[in-house]
């Protein structure tokens, strides 16, 4: 007896291929919430033949010169919209200075997949599960938006709104990333827990960036927690504990569980699927102690149980 085969297919939809920015903002507003910018469209157009997102018009933002690139100098590392996420994994740079990121963009699905994904539309599909946010956050990200009224620089942290979703206006595109220059001596990883595969979305992702004062002291921790949370979270507690006791095994199993604090019960089905709160909580602890872990290794720092 043979089995039926579903097809999935896309709705109808208008689209657009605007040549410039301006263009496209003005599509976008002229449908007024009703369009969608397309990139790569890996999530989008997935969505769409679900069902799950149904806009009246695609615009295109690939036709729209300028937009990949990754350039370093300047005070910093100058990352495209439009640029791909194996555009990142190919770069030495990346690699070499900005470590986390690259530990991220290398986890995510499969090659085929980084060759079309962007780093806009991972940031601005604002997916809790999203491989890119926390350790952009953890490096000190800001990002450029474009729309009919302007131009607009803001950190990263404050694009995801508290109940998640990117905080964008109808009319406007994400245009550019910009991380500053890590400080020399510091180190930054990303650890993630796959549902699945190693290629897989996040059960949970804890990203870290350390950075030491001359003397060897703590200047600075960001630890941001990711895919357990309905947005990519910061947590300050980790610094301040960090900060204050210096970088002991005492003060790394308290910031772990500063951060598994963080983890949140929502999201009914999906996330229930994804494991009991208590096991995401711990899975974000054990992440967050071995991302500390690591970046002192990178450091050479020994982690010692302190006073």
């Amino acid at each position: 007896m043979g089995c039926s085969k579903m097809v999935l297919r896309l709705p109808p939809f208008d689209y657009y291929e605007p040549r410039s920015l301006w263009e496209a903002c003005f599509l976008l507003h002229r449908f007024e919430g009703r369009a969608s910018p397309l990139a790569g469209g890996t999530n989008l157009l997935v969505q769409m033949k679900l069902r799950r997102r149904r806009p009246e018009a695609l615009v295109n933002l690939k036709r729209i010169p300028g937009l990949s690139y990754v350039r370093y100098g300047g005070g910093g590392l100058w990352i495209g919209a439009l640029t791909t996420i194996n555009d990142l994994v190919r770069s030495e740079v990346v690699r070499e200075r900005f470590t986390a990121l690259w530990e991220a963009a290398k986890s995510m699905a499969f090659p085929a997949i980084r060759n079309v994904a962007t780093v806009g539309g991972n940031l601005c599909n604002a997916a809790p599960t999203a491989d890119l946010p926390p350790p952009l956050i953890a490096l000190g990200a800001e990002v450029n938006i474009i729309g009919l009224a302007g131009s607009r620089r803001i950190p990263l942290t404050e694009l995801y709104a508290p109940s998640g979703g990117a905080r964008l206006e109808g009319d406007e595109v994400l245009t550019e990333v910009f991380i500053p220059e890590p400080p020399l001596r510091s180190s930054s990883t990303y650890f993630k827990q796959p549902a699945r595969t190693r290629e897989d979305v996040g059960v949970a992702s804890v990203a870290v960036h350390l950075a030491l004062s001359g003397d060897g002291g703590v200047e600075g921790l960001r630890l941001v927690v990711g895919a357990a949370t309905r947005r990519p979270t910061l947590v300050e507690e980790a610094e301040e504990v960090v900060k204050a006791r210096g970088l002991t095994a005492d003060a790394v199993e308290e910031a772990a569980d500063a951060a598994s604090r963080r983890v949140e019960a929502w999201g009914g089905e999906l996330w229930s699927l994804r494991g009991p709160l208590e096991y995401r909580r711990e899975v974000v602890r054990a992440l967050a102690r071995r991302a500390l872990l690591e970046v002192a290794r990178r450091l050479g720092l020994e982690v010692g149980r302190g006073g």
